[in-house]
């Protein structure tokens, strides 16, 4: 039995590696995916024009930093940034031009270009092998059609760290009213299928997550948000 099981883990391993992300196969979905993104005020993709120095200014002024630091946060050494040989396999066409090369992006699902930016950039990358790759493909779940959620629920703390902390802060705390879910004491006390809908299907700027969680991973970030980040 032990054996059996770790065959079938290394045939997952490996199913993974071969399974390209749906927006990268999908003009219509990476399109909507990078336009929430260039929207969604607490995202902010860009610049259109890379010459476009009121982009930077803008960023430099929410990461409270000078332009010429924010032009170093680039979507090119972010931690979410997949340059790794299988992704660049699953790009139809150039991945490179005179500015830099298209990545995919883990955090918001869409390709992106390695010079451009967005608020929720983090440091530690580009992902340049393809086992790492297929790790954030597999805890993201973007597997499109096919369904791995047999396998086993993430927890809501694993949830929660995944996708929602880049917004929401590790404590439920974010920057504005939107994103902190403590500003207003009545939003927590909504009835469970009215907050699972607001994760699911998405609501105002919040994008939905349907196609990265399962239900039961919606419930349990919810209740982890009731019971463990209140306390904090």
């Amino acid at each position: 039995m032990k054996i059996l099981l770790e065959n079938w883990k290394k045939f997952l391993k490996e199913a993974v590696e071969l399974i390209c992300p749906p927006a990268t196969q999908d003009l219509e979905l990476n399109t909507r995916n990078r336009n929430n993104a260039i929207e969604a005020k607490h995202i902010q993709y860009g610049p259109l024009n890379l010459a476009d120095e009121e982009y930077w200014d803008r960023a430099a002024e929410h990461w409270n930093t000078t332009p010429d630091v924010a032009k170093k946060s680039l979507c090119g050494n972010c931690v979410a940034f997949d340059i790794s040989p299988r992704m660049d396999n699953c790009m139809p066409g150039p991945v490179e031009d005179d500015d830099g090369r298209l990545g995919y992006c883990w955090m918001h699902h869409f390709k992106c270009h390695s010079a451009r930016a967005c608020y929720t950039w983090a440091a530690g990358g580009p992902i340049e092998t393809d086992e790492t790759s297929a790790e954030w493909q597999e805890k993201s779940g973007d597997f499109g059609d096919l369904d791995f959620s047999f396998l086993q629920a993430r927890s809501g703390h694993e949830v929660y760290e995944r996708f929602c902390i880049s917004c929401h802060n590790y404590d439920g705390r974010g920057a504005d009213r939107e994103t902190n879910l403590f500003a207003d004491r009545r939003r927590l006390r909504t009835a469970d299928s009215e907050l699972l809908s607001s994760i699911l299907d998405g609501k105002g700027e919040m994008p939905a997550y349907s196609n990265v969680l399962t239900y039961e991973e919606a419930q349990n970030v919810l209740q982890y948000i009731r019971e463990s980040l209140k306390r904090r």
